[in-house]
């Protein structure tokens, strides 16, 4: 069954997040992709390259091909949390579709994503080369999800694996993967869709957190 087709799946699901508290429905899903050769062509293509491309690459790929969105936003947001503090590093699109499919295209998505990295020490100047890896949205430890998908509607983003490049001040280079279920295939016909998203992320209030961590 596909998206496309107006055939949607009857789950409505609340997922509680921290300090972003919504209510979020399953429903039409897609992503953008970006099809990329090697880590090296990636740090070497996307280093500090925010001109009129905006601020990196939204990209799904797909079982029919990549999609491909303009990050238009991309944050690290840090916060406290039960025994220790999160990273929630976030990147929205503005709907400006790079690259599409022809099974996607009336669903005129906007995707974006967010996922939470439980730390116990905020040292934002000492991000540069550190990998993170949440694998599963829902995390039991704490019983809530703390990563997400949305291209019209949410989903749960599973095998994230965040890399911290390069920084120039509050910005950071990242690299960031996933894979969710197929955004217009929900019925698990079809291969799991990889998310890779490759964007300069604004550290929010940086300076406050340097300071915390001397």
């Amino acid at each position: 069954l596909a998206r496309s087709q107006n055939c949607y799946k009857p789950l409505l699901r609340s997922l509680k997040w921290k300090n972003n508290a919504m209510n979020r429905s399953r429903g039409s899903r897609a992503i953008s992709q970006w099809t990329i050769n090697s880590r090296d062509s990636v740090i070497a293509d996307v280093r500090w390259q925010r001109s009129a491309m905006g601020v990196g690459r939204f990209v799904l790929h797909r079982f029919n091909g990549d999609e491909e969105f303009e990050v238009e936003r991309a944050t690290i947001l840090a916060v406290h949390d039960e025994g220790g503090f999160r990273l929630w590093f976030e990147a929205e699109t503005d709907g400006v579709c790079l690259k599409s499919l022809p099974d996607t295209e009336t669903l005129r998505g906007h995707p974006r994503a967010e996922v939470a990295v439980g730390l116990k020490k905020v040292e934002p100047t000492r991000l540069v080369g550190k990998r993170f890896s949440v694998p599963a949205a829902y995390d039991e430890a704490i019983d809530d999800h703390v990563a997400s998908i949305y291209y019209v509607e949410h989903e749960d983003l599973d095998e994230n694996e965040i890399e911290v490049i390069t920084r120039d001040g509050d910005v950071f280079q990242v690299r960031w993967t996933g894979t969710t279920t197929d955004v217009n295939y929900y019925d698990g016909s079809k291969p799991r869709t990889r998310v890779e998203i490759v964007a300069a992320f604004k550290f929010k209030d940086m300076a406050k957190w340097s300071a915390q961590s001397v």
